[in-house]
């Protein structure tokens, strides 16, 4: 049977992680500040050969330590540990204070590292093991008034690379699970937090929240629990030194299809008189290189259909045509490309067939 040891298990999502591993026959010890909501979770689970609460702060190595060797006392050894616990505050580089900043850097990326010190020796004495750290999808975007928790998080990050590296001669994975917006305590507080400011009701801000994900409601910490679990257990034996986004598909909004906005949009092409003969004139000959230069010549008429394939190159040749004629209106005599049409298609990255604007 094997034992892993959780940070932050008392609540959230590493409360979560608790019930899954209990749930899946493993031993569990965990540590948390928040010792009424750890005693009602060890009340819940009714599992006392199993489980082994430890009140402490991760700030606190000393207190890690306690935990740590606790928990290996009890259940002979130590295979896994999930770093969990962490803290948010809003703030920017402008407005936020030196204590609060520390805070930030001490809980997330102190807590981690200490949690982090005292677990591996153990591990690497049982043979090896598992790491996994929470991280946030914060590792891959940034995000308005969160300097400090991006910032701390981004090193977390950083940290699983250079672990997996590291400790992978010790047979130890290491992976971060970097998750978007759960519907936890923390994050509870923090709209609590927000209503308050703003003058409107906590559900407001969940609405709206909740509206930013493809299947219309925010994340659950037994979401994030079932992925935490898979990269602790062997079923990951091929995975390390990875960041495994739980983010309910915000973050690829965010990087491509209108956070910011809709994405800009070509004016339509096909009803422009200049080049409605394209979609209409019968077929044409292939262009063919000039003798002089090798460049392929205009030819009008080429249906969008006799075109070269779409390619990563033509698109960045094309992006660099246009920065030097400045219109995407006028012939770029240096790339193949037969007509408005497909330029388009190839510039914004749209099927030929089924794009309106192309």
């Amino acid at each position: 049977m094997k034992t892993i040891f959780i940070t932050g298990g008392s609540t959230g999502i590493g409360a979560a992680a608790v019930r899954k591993f209990i749930a899946e026959g493993w031993n569990v010890g965990f540590m948390d500040i928040n010792t009424q909501a750890a005693h009602a979770l060890a009340d819940e689970l009714n599992c006392p050969e199993r489980l082994l609460f430890t009140e402490g702060n991760t700030r606190t190595r000393s207190d890690i330590r306690r935990a740590v060797e606790n928990t290996v006392a009890r259940f002979g050894a130590l295979n896994s540990v999930f770093a969990n616990a962490g803290i948010h505050r809003c703030n920017t580089i402008l407005d936020i204070a030196d204590e609060e900043l520390d805070l930030m850097i001490q809980t997330n990326i102190y807590g981690t590292v200490n949690t982090l010190r005292e677990a591996i020796p153990p591990i690497i004495e049982a043979g090896g093991g598992s790491i996994v750290i929470n991280a946030s999808d914060q590792w891959f975007v940034g995000k308005p008034h969160s300097f400090a928790y991006g910032l701390t998080k981004g090193a977390l990050g950083q940290i699983t690379r250079s672990l997996a590296i590291d400790l992978g001669p010790k047979n130890i994975r290491v992976n971060a699970v970097c998750a978007g917006t759960i519907r936890t305590p923390l994050v509870d507080n923090l709209f609590v937090k927000f209503a308050e400011e703003n003058h409107c009701s906590v559900e407001d801000y969940w609405r709206q929240e909740n509206a930013l994900y493809m299947r219309g409601s925010a994340g659950r910490p037994e979401e994030v629990a079932e992925v935490v679990y898979f990269l602790a257990s062997d079923a990951a034996g091929f995975c390390t030194g990875s960041h495994y986004l739980v983010g309910g598909r915000l973050i690829i909004r965010k990087q491509g299809t209108g956070w910011e906005g809709p994405r800009p949009v070509p004016p339509a092409c096909d009803t422009s008189p200049r080049f409605a003969k394209h979609a209409t004139s019968s077929p044409a000959p292939r262009r063919q290189p000039s003798r002089r230069t090798g460049r392929v010549r205009r030819a009008s008429g080429l249906r969008t259909e006799d075109a070269p394939p779409l390619s990563t190159p033509t698109s960045s040749a094309l992006s660099a045509s246009i920065r030097r004629h400045g219109d995407l209106n006028r012939p770029h005599r240096d790339l193949a490309i037969p007509n408005l049409k497909q330029a388009r298609c190839i510039l914004f990255r749209e099927p030929l067939s089924s794009a309106p604007h192309c």
